[in-house]
């Protein structure tokens, strides 16, 4: 890396100063600095595609001093007593790992990692959703599919069940956005009928959409039914496959006809007599 490079990388990154919920102890993190960073583009389930740094990269904070980690977004949220005492009792059993300025998806990862475990302890599903769906983002850019898939998958399960206990927002989200969401993912894992379900909600929402979301949604349905269309055409040619084959597999079983025995000239004509 050149060092022009290493100076426009600089400028996106920064320090920032945390007070622990947990510990109280005062720790620094690096994050991503947004007005330095150009967003390119917004992928279907809403992952922010920017440069020349990825800004998901930095969005998991740690604690140095007791392992309490969670993402930028929740940095202020109010921990129950048993969670901050849990944290607290397994805290001499962490070991602080410092990361680098600039990250790595293998980096983030960890960092990604300790918070999931966090909200073991804190029971928080929605966060829990969040936090997968971001770390199937990382897997993503490593072009890690099959992990990818596997956070997608979690990410769904959490947030269907947090739409359902909790009241809006959501993670910062309002319930089209929210249901929005769910549906992308859905699509992304190819459970087609679940997104469709989703979808339609946020197309039929009483809750006033913005233009753009609209449009996203509308895109998604449109693409979701082709992607139903396919497997329905797929199913209908898989019969008749069926069919063909046991043809086939009728025809070979079928016993073969016995041809007469064939008879030597003189015994055809009388002139051959057997014993």
């Amino acid at each position: 890396m050149t060092e022009e490079q290493l100076k426009a990388l600089d400028v996106c990154v920064a320090e920032k100063e945390y007070i622990c919920v947990v510990c109280g102890g005062t720790f620094k993190n690096h994050i991503a600095r947004k007005v330095k960073i150009r967003t390119l583009d917004s992928e279907i389930d809403l992952r922010p595609v920017t440069e020349p740094i990825d800004v998901t990269f930095y969005d998991a904070i740690v604690c140095e001093h007791c392992g309490y980690s969670t993402l930028f977004m929740f940095t202020d949220k109010k921990r129950s007593a048993v969670a901050i005492r849990t944290i607290k009792e397994n805290a001499e059993t962490y070991k602080h790992e410092e990361s680098p300025r600039f990250l790595s998806g293998e980096d983030a990862l960890k960092r990604f990692k300790l918070a999931l475990e966090t909200t073991q302890v804190t029971g928080d599903i929605g966060e829990k959703a969040y936090i997968h769906l971001k770390t199937a983002w990382i897997y993503r850019s490593l072009k890690d599919k099959e992990n990818e898939m596997l956070h997608l998958t979690e990410a769904a399960k959490f947030f269907e069940q947090v739409y359902v206990e909790e009241t809006f927002p959501i993670c910062k989200l309002d319930e089209p956005t929210f249901s929005y969401l769910i549906a992308s993912i859905y699509y992304l894992i190819e459970n087609y009928q679940s997104s469709l379900q989703w979808v339609g909600q946020v197309l039929t929402s009483k809750t006033a959409i913005t233009p753009r979301l609209k449009d996203r949604a509308f895109d998604l349905k449109v693409n979701v039914q082709k992607e139903l269309k396919k497997q329905e055409e797929a199913e209908g040619k898989e019969p008749e496959k069926q069919q063909e084959s046991k043809k086939e597999e009728s025809k070979k079983q079928e016993p073969k006809k016995q041809e007469p025995e064939k008879k030597s000239f003189l015994s055809r004509w009388g002139l051959w007599k057997s014993k």
